[in-house]
C-alpha cells in the first residue's frame, strides 16, 4: 500500500509518540516544582514521638499550590515528599524514601489524580525498576496530602 506496488526499498516510516495522560501530568507537576522559587513560602515543624517533620508551603494567589515535607524517622529512615494541589485538592504526590536525609532514594512513589478524582498517574520506582503503584499505596499518598495540607494550614486548606 505504501509503495503502490513498487519495491519496498528506502522507505522510512516515522512514528510520533504521544504522551499518556500520566506522562502529561508528571511533566506538568515537574513544571510546578520548578516554579516554587517564585511563590510565597511559609514553613513549619512538628516533633512527634517517632518522627521529626519539617515542611514548606508554597502559595500563589493566596492558594496553596505545593507543599514539600521532610520527615526524619531516626534509624527507621527518611522521606522527602512533594505535594501539588489543584483547587484545594491533592493533584500529584511524589515521595522519596531514603535511609537518611543525604542518601539516594531507595524508592520513589508517584501518584496523580484527574479533575474527576480518578487515579491517572501511579508509579513505583525502586532502584530503576519501575512498576505500577498499588491503588492502596496511591490512596495512602492522597491521604497524606490531605493531612499535611490540614496540618500546615491550621485546618484552613489555604
Amino acid at each position: 500500500v505504501l509503495t503502490k506496488g513498487n519495491p519496498a526499498t528506502n522507505i522510512n516510516v516515522e512514528l510520533a509518540p504521544e504522551q499518556t495522560p500520566g506522562e502529561k501530568m508528571l511533566a506538568a507537576f515537574q513544571g510546578v516544582q520548578k516554579q516554587i522559587g517564585g511563590m510565597k513560602r511559609t514553613a513549619g515543624t512538628k516533633l512527634e514521638a517517632n518522627a521529626s517533620r519539617a515542611w514548606q508551603v508554597f502559595r500563589e494567589g493566596g492558594e496553596v499550590k505545593f507543599i514539600r515535607e521532610l520527615v526524619d524517622y531516626g534509624d527507621k529512615g527518611f522521606t522527602s515528599t512533594d505535594y501539588a494541589y489543584k483547587d484545594g485538592k491533592p493533584w500529584v504526590v511524589q515521595q522519596q524514601k531514603k535511609s537518611s536525609q543525604n542518601a539516594k532514594p531507595s524508592s520513589v512513589d508517584t501518584a496523580g489524580w484527574g479533575d474527576d478524582g480518578s487515579l491517572v498517574l501511579k508509579t513505583h520506582d525502586a532502584g530503576g525498576n519501575k512498576s505500577p503503584l498499588s491503588d492502596s499505596d496511591a490512596q495512602n499518598l492522597q491521604q497524606q496530602a490531605k493531612d499535611i495540607l490540614n496540618m500546615a494550614t491550621g485546618g484552613k486548606g489555604k
